[in-house]
């Protein structure tokens, strides 16, 4: 048996209305730096002549997520944080996948890529814009997640899903000169 430690750079989230998703695909948020899945249950005991008696209900669900602003070179594009933001203003029920770029695995009949993917549906309860004059604008986001969630489905991404995958990392450049051959 083999196996891999899982890096938090494999952990990619993206992000949509749940009022789009008939029309829009889900969008990644740039220069992600932490995110942090809390689930929690709540408990009562009870004492009794017999012992505690113990019932166990479901509690609060958070994903907080931060990450660096970002300016976008396309004038046409709104910054995804930006959406972020003001899909929290505007109070939002939002889609989040939490995509495993690493899993990645051919389907023998469909011939696609399929990733493993958990799933939530809720809405942001906070936003955070931390400027320090001598660093890089921080953002943090809290979103409650309603219900419990998917875990482990097996999704497919799109070529633009995939580009944006693959823009985490820069392009080659040759050495000459662009242009030149």
């Amino acid at each position: 048996m083999t196996f891999e430690v899982m890096d938090g750079k494999d952990l990619l989230a993206f992000f949509r209305l749940l009022k789009n998703k008939d029309t829009v695909d889900a969008s990644r948020i740039r220069f992600m730096t932490e995110q942090t899945l809390s689930m929690e249950k709540e408990t009562d005991s009870q004492a009794t002549v017999d012992g505690i008696v113990s019932s166990v209900a479901d509690g609060e669900n958070t994903i907080d997520f931060s990450a660096l602003a970002y300016r976008d070179t396309d004038a046409e594009t709104i910054e995804m944080w930006k959406e972020l933001r003001n899909w929290y203003l505007d109070n939002e029920t939002v889609e989040v996948w939490n995509v495993d770029i690493k899993s990645g695995k051919e389907n023998s009949v469909s011939h696609q890529t399929e990733y493993l993917v958990d799933y939530f549906q809720g809405k942001f309860t906070s936003f955070e814009m931390k400027a320090a004059a001598d660093g890089k604008v921080e953002l943090s986001y809290s979103f409650t997640i309603d219900g419990k969630g998917h875990f482990d489905k097996k999704d497919v991404l799109t070529a633009g899903q995939q580009a944006a995958v693959a823009a985490a990392n820069y392009a080659y450049h040759k050495l000459a000169k662009e242009g030149e051959e």
